[in-house]
């Protein structure tokens, strides 16, 4: 996930291990503007809950990210998502399952408000986030 909004879903066999004095390989193409934000290693199917600045959150099967090549930009969260023009997803957090009671997620605000809520409160969400 890069900051300027765009994402892909990639092998993990596509890299391998550097051996000594290796130069390594290019992971991502990237404008001169743009910097890639989080990489997360995670299932096909594995749940990404992508929050938003305008405290919105959309969850995605990983496999529904569309795959790309290594070098690929990826594509832009606003053909995947249903966003706002203003909005932008902040952060993202990946859960293997929804249908966890006893697991909780706490976020905190800028202002030092805080807010638990159980990652099972997740499970019945709209495509509109």
């Amino acid at each position: 996930m890069t900051e300027a909004g765009y994402i892909k879903r990639i092998s993990a066999d596509t890299y391998q291990s550097q051996n000594r004095g290796g130069k390594g390989i290019t992971a991502m193409t990237t404008r001169e503007e743009d910097l890639v934000n989080n990489v997360y290693v995670v299932n096909s199917h594995d749940f990404l809950l992508l929050f938003t600045n305008q405290g919105r959150v959309y969850m995605k099967k990983c496999y529904e990210i569309p795959e790309a090549g290594r070098t690929a930009k990826g594509t832009n969260m606003i053909n995947i998502l249903q966003l706002n023009p203003d909005e932008k997803v902040t952060s993202c957090i990946t859960v293997p399952t929804l249908e966890l009671e006893d697991t909780y997620l706490t976020m905190i605000t800028k202002f030092g408000v805080i807010k638990r809520s159980r990652v099972s409160d997740f499970k019945n969400m709209r495509k509109t986030g």
